[in-house]
């Protein structure tokens, strides 16, 4: 692939544990999957990506799960802050290295504004999935 000027500009920015931990806390763990698989392809594991999806829809489900079985007044948040911590806890682990050296080679962080907008916009996502959802068991119920 030939080294063009955008080519280059994209892949000197990679996202931080803290950025995938923030990501996860309002977008879920899919958008915090998502961050994380893009660091896993910016630094060369395109099978670390795709994993990285991967569990994170399987966590997603596993939350779901979880959830609808919780008692009525148990705090849910619980759940998203560990979910979070997890992801940070990975990050920090799978990626710290390769971000020292990636530094040092002149790359620097994402923007925050970036990793916010994409983060509401899985949130969104997963509100309207949400929204159909109970749309459709409510017109099964009813009939």
């Amino acid at each position: 692939m030939r080294n063009t000027p955008l080519a280059s500009q994209v892949a000197q920015r990679y996202y931080t544990p803290w950025q995938i931990c923030v990501a996860t806390l309002i977008g879920g763990p899919l958008a915090g999957g998502f961050f994380a698989s893009r660091d896993h392809a910016l630094f060369g594991a395109k099978h670390k990506a795709t994993t990285t999806i991967l569990v994170s829809a399987s966590i997603v489900v596993a939350a779901v799960a979880l959830g609808s079985r919780m008692q009525p007044n148990a705090d849910a948040s619980v759940i998203a802050v560990l979910i979070a911590v997890a992801y940070r806890w990975y990050a920090e682990i799978a990626f710290t290295p390769e971000i020292s050296q990636r530094r040092a080679q002149g790359w620097n962080r994402q923007s925050w504004w970036q990793v916010i907008w994409i983060s509401l916009a899985f949130l969104v996502g997963l509100l309207l999935i949400g929204i159909v959802a109970l749309v459709i068991s409510g017109n099964a119920r009813s009939a």
